[in-house]
């Protein structure tokens, strides 16, 4: 006999499928922390997230109106009704990341404080999302979202959470990278907590340039084997929605180095634009930092190749592999960095395949690569093809 399941059970069911690692958790709350504004979030693990997960923020804090709703399911200030998906900015949207932590962890507690507050307030729900108490608390302006034991409810995934922790973490680690790297005019900070010794594993300095958070979490090195590139996306099947004129191309270059694009630099190879058949409609532009060619240069893994969309880390297979079939050929031994960041008309993106949102479809994907391909390809042809030229010494 077919039965309808049982509200308590959907519950368990979908949140699992929501939050599935540390990294995904973390991720949520970021976000959540960026979306408010927040100039300053800092990511305060216990035993690399085994115990406890906080992220603390200075954003305006939360409307005593909506704390009933905050951890509900799918409710959320970011959209109103399906159609809005074709314009949202913000990182979230679908209003079912906290409702599933709630389910997820042992205890989940939210202290928020406005400036008009006298004291701040703490906020504890149930594993429905439902609030079920309220108190004053101690804090500045902002909000802190604390998680105790992730995964208390799912016994078999809690242990395999705690037997893995530090692959957990090392996941987590490079998720909270790629958001530090293009998270222009906010300081991020990650600690962690192992046995009683607290450590700052990364922490940003509030800058307004991408070039300076590369340096900041990779180092001067790494961000000297970097070189950038800038490329026009053009379609052959853009709709008119999806075009983009001189005019946001003009707009997005007024915003400097901000979290709307990459500075382009002075070292950048200049490049003339290919010539566009007339069939052709400019949809977007490219911008980014790849690995220079030569000796030495390059890495043994892939674990720096960060790709984003509309400053939203995503996941692009094919795009990830057009960049390391032009390095190849140029460069067998070693694989390529790069921080790429393609800037397009959200209304030729749908960032709503999957719950974390990193898996997008782009219009025209075939035609965006090719123009990365041959943007890439040309300064490598190019670096390839120069030769240094010295001086001749008196004597």
């Amino acid at each position: 006999m077919i039965k309808a399941i049982d509200t308590t059970s959907i519950h368990r069911i979908c949140s699992s499928q929501v939050v599935v690692d540390l990294a995904t958790a973390v991720k949520e709350l970021v976000e959540n922390s960026l979306d408010a504004g927040a100039t300053v979030v800092e990511i305060a693990l216990v035993e690399y997230g085994e115990s406890l997960i906080e992220v603390h923020d200075n954003a305006k804090g939360i409307d005593p109106e909506d704390y009933e709703g905050l951890a509900m399911k799918h409710h959320t200030s970011k959209i109103e009704q399906f159609e809005d998906l074709m314009n949202v900015s913000s990182y979230g949207f679908r209003g079912e990341a906290l409702n599933s932590l709630c389910e997820l962890s042992e205890s989940f507690v939210v202290t928020t404080r406005r400036e008009s507050d006298p004291a701040a307030t703490k906020l504890t729900f149930d594993r429905m999302g439902r609030l079920k108490g309220q108190s004053h608390a101690s804090r500045g302006i902002g909000t802190t979202v604390s998680i105790e034991n992730l995964f208390q409810s799912l016994p078999v995934r809690r242990a395999e959470y705690i037997r893995n922790i530090k692959k957990q973490y090392q996941k987590m680690l490079r998720v909270i990278q790629a958001y530090a790297l293009f998270a222009t005019g906010v300081k991020i900070v990650l600690t962690n907590v192992t046995n009683g010794a607290r450590q700052t594993v990364l922490s940003t300095q509030q800058t307004s340039r991408i070039d300076d958070n590369i340096c900041t979490i990779f180092g001067s090195k790494f961000l000297s084997s970097l070189q950038t590139f800038s490329a026009h996306v053009h379609s052959t099947t853009a709709t008119a929605a999806t075009v983009i004129t001189d005019d946001d191309h003009n707009d997005r270059n007024n915003n400097g180095g901000g979290s709307d694009g990459i500075a382009v630099t002075q070292d950048e190879v200049p490049l003339s634009p290919p010539p566009v058949a007339p069939s052709r409609q400019r949809i977007g532009e490219v911008t980014g930092f790849i690995s220079k060619i030569g000796l030495g240069i390059g890495r043994s893994d892939n674990d720096r190749q960060f790709i984003f969309c509309n400053s939203r880390p995503v996941d692009l297979p094919r795009v990830v592999k057009a960049l390391n079939e032009v390095w190849r050929k140029y460069e067998m031994k070693q694989k390529p960095a790069f921080i790429v960041d393609i800037r397009i008309n959200r209304s030729a993106v749908d960032v709503n395949l999957a719950p974390n949102k990193r898996e997008v479809l782009i219009e025209s994907e075939e035609d965006l690569i090719a123009d990365i391909k041959q943007a890439v390809d040309a300064i490598y042809a190019l670096s390839r093809n120069t030769l240094q030229v010295h001086e001749p010494t008196d004597g």
